[in-house]
């Protein structure tokens, strides 16, 4: 209640504006909503892939792409809760018995003041009334951003340096929606699925709101 209530004044004091052209009102106004590029092909994953399925909603293109940009590097959380909404209502999903998320390093978490991938799924899982829960941390930087990497090759090798940790549980979800917001290599969302799946979850669908090049 009270977290609802800060939103509302910060939203009376610094009103949202379209993150495409800059509109007052929303994060996407109704004339960039129609600008929106979905994701229509089916992503083929390898037959060695850990992950079981994906489902990316849209093209990394505006206003998607501003959308995640303004999220992302000027920390607006309100965006991350409008593409949770977007990517519950544009996306086919499984039947699972829970959502959770790629963890962000507590570094980039506590610079941006959030993780996108949970508030993101945090607001999808709600929508789909699904139960959300944390199941994995990370343990260590990558060499590089994963975002400032654009070879295939490069992405791969980087995950690797990058240790995902399953947090304990008495019993492992036998299925789970793991959400990020951009997939591009699927690199990440393998790497997190590899380490679900040793802690014994059966099945790893993953979800992004966006597909990258």
């Amino acid at each position: 209640m009270l977290k609802s209530l800060w939103q509302l004044a910060l939203n009376v004091v610094y009103p949202p504006s379209c993150c495409g052209c800059g509109h007052l009102g929303f994060y996407l106004c109704s004339r960039c909503s129609y600008q929106v590029d979905f994701l229509l092909t089916p992503i083929r994953l390898p037959t060695d892939s850990p992950l079981d399925s994906v489902s990316v909603a849209f093209h990394y293109r505006p206003p998607i792409s501003d959308l995640i940009q303004v999220m992302k590097y000027q920390s607006v959380i309100g965006v991350a809760h409008l593409l949770g909404e977007l990517l519950y209502f544009h996306t086919n999903y499984p039947d699972v018995e829970l959502v959770t998320s790629v963890p962000l390093s507590r570094e980039k978490e506590r610079l941006r003041g959030f993780n996108q991938a949970r508030e993101i799924a945090r607001v999808f899982a709600s929508q789909a009334q699904l139960p959300y829960a944390e199941l994995l941390q990370k343990q260590a930087s990558g060499v590089s951003s994963q975002a400032s990497l654009t070879d295939r090759a490069a992405r791969w090798q980087n995950i690797h340096a990058t240790a995902f940790r399953a947090i304990p549980r008495v019993r492992a979800p036998t299925s789970v929606l793991l959400v990020d917001d951009v997939y591009t290599t699927g690199a990440t969302l393998s790497a997190c699925a590899k380490v679900l799946k040793a802690a014994g979850v059966q099945r790893v669908h993953a979800l992004a709101v966006a597909h990258g090049s």
